[in-house]
């Protein structure tokens, strides 16, 4: 996994997160998961990182996910349902 460097303080943020919070226009918060939406990890382009809520809200993403490749018809859809547990995905918006 690359790491970004940040000024002096010796911190290092995860490459991915670094692209996710410019993409938003603003730092990830606490606990806020980065989700690669073509299942490449070491796919860092912005187009392909969404931001979820939290690791519960990542996992039930994934699981949703899961249910429906495997043919499962879902009442909700994906964003309602994470709306329903308190949790919400920032789908990046693509341009052009």
């Amino acid at each position: 996994m690359r790491r970004l460097r940040r000024g002096s303080t010796r911190t290092y943020e995860r490459f991915n997160r670094a692209m996710a919070a410019w993409r938003l226009g603003r730092p990830l918060r606490r606990g806020e998961v980065v989700h690669h939406v073509n299942g490449d990890r070491q796919d860092h382009h912005p187009d392909n990182l969404a931001v979820v809520s939290s690791q519960r809200g990542h996992m039930l993403l994934h699981h949703y996910l899961w249910r429906q490749e495997a043919g499962v018809q879902h009442l909700f859809d994906l964003e309602e349902t994470l709306e329903l547990q308190g949790e919400y995905v920032l789908w990046p918006r693509r341009r052009g």
